[in-house]
């Protein structure tokens, strides 16, 4: 296979979308509505997005959808690179200790972030995402609330602005950071 000088000789792996409220999933029965909007499971490389539960409460906007759909798909670039096997030999590891079980979720779910706003930043322009629908992500990052899961906002922010900034994904490298980068 040919390259262009614009792209890097990786194999590309592809995820699967499903729409559907469905009531079990490879991985397992999805999480409430009122915890996830949309989740991925790894068995059969699928993104999970089900409409009724979204419009169930109004529907997200364009800009939550595809920060949604990239965060989403981070979780498979994480699957897919080997982050996600490290992460669950680490949490096998931490032997029930919850304090290191939560922070290995929130440097897990900081990276999906950055990894979601690093490729919508080089995906503006070149298609079917304006630039200007991401000026919200580049003022303040997407907004999020306090997760004991996912982070506090503050540091939400903080791996969302940089991977809008990043050049390439070793700035989104959460699993090096201070522990105050991932609270």
């Amino acid at each position: 296979m040919a390259s262009r000088p614009d792209q890097v000789d990786e194999p590309r792996i592809p995820v699967e979308v499903d729409t559907d409220d469905v009531k079990t999933t490879p991985c397992g029965a999805p999480p409430p509505a009122a915890e996830a909007m949309g989740f991925y499971c790894s068995e059969g490389a699928t993104i999970f997005v089900p409409l009724p539960r979204q419009l169930e409460y109004g529907g997200p906007d364009l800009l939550t959808q595809l920060f949604l759909l990239a965060h989403e798909y981070g979780h498979h670039v994480q699957e897919q690179s080997g982050i996600m096997s490290k992460h669950d030999a680490l949490y096998r590891e931490a032997g029930g200790d919850q304090t290191k079980i939560l922070e290995l979720s929130r440097r897990l779910e900081l990276q999906a972030d950055c990894f979601s706003t690093l490729f919508l930043a080089n995906a503006a322009g070149r298609g079917s995402i304006p630039v200007k629908l991401l000026a919200p992500l580049k003022r303040s990052g997407f907004e999020a609330s306090d997760s004991e899961t996912h982070g506090s906002a503050k540091n939400a922010a903080l791996w969302q602005k940089r991977g809008f900034n990043a050049k390439d994904t070793s700035a989104c490298n959460t699993f090096a950071a201070p522990v105050n980068e991932v609270s």
